[in-house]
């Protein structure tokens, strides 16, 4: 904990840049924690909180339910559903006392294609085919490839991106399925968190925020982990620096080594493709340990 402390990605956009993601990750985390301890209610209601915050704490709503139905009555199940939707009522009742509780949904539906583009600048799948006169620049994902536009045989850019997260979805409940012990539970909730950075259109430079904090739970527990988190840091914070640094005068290093038109592109390309990497290497570890009794192998 005290490495994630102190992590420079997470100081950059939390303390430096004051984004909010710190916020619905913790419950998000907290949801997963409480997860791992057989305390379903609690981590129900934590997930619910992460909603409220910010909506992208669904994309752990696969890895919840499943667990939850394979292990648990639905008696308990039932309980951790009523308790979860009083806690929801209850922190929305201000807003609908005061009649806003159509701004509360529009906040939310707002949220889905907002910035149809191919990639925010979020240096994943789709950065690799961003346009290089977007690549050069600073913060023109609004120049980008629109996400409703098709990319092959009339299947838009947004459809293949949803297509591949709901495959990679179906193959983590594999993984529970065949186990579901908690360090395994932690492995598929940094991996949807990951995931989602990666799969996706219209992601944000910050959207790796959850996962680095989700991987800090097990990352001590395998020396390929260890590795996984090390090198995500590092092409976290540059993206946060290609993303908002560039135009700060505060971040002058990284600006100055790789804001060259020349360089930007390369620069940016090659660290998009490492993530790219490092999840095709999170599925193929994952392909290689789910049919074992223990997923993660101390080391």
């Amino acid at each position: 904990m005290t490495l994630y402390a102190l992590n420079p990605a997470i100081i950059y956009e939390s303390a430096y840049w004051g984004q909010v993601d710190a916020l619905n990750t913790f419950f998000m985390l907290a949801s997963v924690l409480f997860l791992m301890r057989q305390r379903i209610a609690l981590s129900w209601l934590m997930l619910t909180i992460a909603f409220l915050f910010k909506m992208h704490a669904i994309i752990l709503v696969p890895v919840m339910f499943f667990v939850s139905l394979r292990r648990y009555h639905w008696k308990r199940l039932l309980k951790a559903g009523i308790l979860s939707l009083v806690v929801f009522l209850i922190l929305l009742l201000p807003f609908i006392y005061h009649g806003q509780a159509e701004k509360v949904i529009h906040a939310y539906t707002y949220a889905v294609d907002a910035y149809p583009y191919i990639s925010v600048n979020a240096l994943n799948l789709w950065w690799l085919i961003q346009p290089i006169d977007v690549q050069n620049q600073v913060l023109t994902f609004l120049e980008g490839k629109h996400d409703n536009h098709p990319a092959f045989a009339g299947i838009t850019y947004k459809q293949f991106g949803l297509f591949f997260l709901g495959l990679f979805t179906l193959f983590i409940l594999f993984v529970l399925y065949k186990n579901t012990e908690p360090n395994t539970i932690a492995l598929a909730a940094f991996a949807m968190s990951f995931a989602y950075f990666i799969l996706p259109t219209q992601i944000h430079e910050r959207y790796m925020f959850p996962a680095l904090a989700l991987l800090s739970v097990i990352y001590h527990s395998s020396r390929y982990l260890r590795i996984m988190y090390v090198i995500l840091t590092i092409t976290f914070f540059i993206n946060l620096q290609q993303g908002a640094g560039f135009s700060d005068p505060r971040s002058l290093l990284l600006t100055k080594i790789v804001t060259f038109p020349a360089t930007m592109p390369l620069f940016t390309t090659i660290t998009a493709f490492i993530n790219v990497v490092v999840f095709g290497y999170l599925i193929c570890y994952l392909i290689n340990h789910f049919g074992k009794k223990k997923v993660l192998e101390i080391s």
